[in-house]
């Protein structure tokens, strides 16, 4: 699976913005939220953990307990993938909105381009 295949699911890759974690480009390639949340307010996350072969679909960015993951699929299983966030959002009420991108807040005074 490569990037436009999460981008036509749905999914876009998660930045450090709001995630309190590095902002290494290695942890922003492997985690994906999905550009909508559910009717219920649920948000779903595409992860793959470092050095186990499958995609965990979960409710949050990095799920710690096996009862946090809502979906695991082989690597390579685009249909079950999609199978999967179908039956997620049916499960929790449909579609709603569009998650808007966050904003960056810098404080007065702090540069808001390249300073190099």
């Amino acid at each position: 699976m490569t990037a436009p295949s999460f981008h036509a699911l749905g999914f876009s890759p998660v930045t450090d913005s709001g995630q309190g974690r590095p902002t290494s480009t290695f942890f922003n390639t492997w985690l994906y939220r999905h550009d909508q949340a559910a009717r219920d307010g649920s948000h779903l996350f595409l992860a793959l953990p470092f050095g186990i072969p499958r995609w965990r679909l979960s409710m949050l960015p990095w799920p710690l307990a096996h009862q946090d993951v809502v979906q695991d699929l082989a690597i390579d299983d685009l249909p079950g993938l999609q199978r999967a966030v179908d039956a997620f959002f049916t499960t929790h009420g449909g579609r709603a909105e569009d998650i808007p991108a966050p904003k960056r807040w810098k404080p007065v005074g702090f540069p808001h381009e390249a300073t190099r």
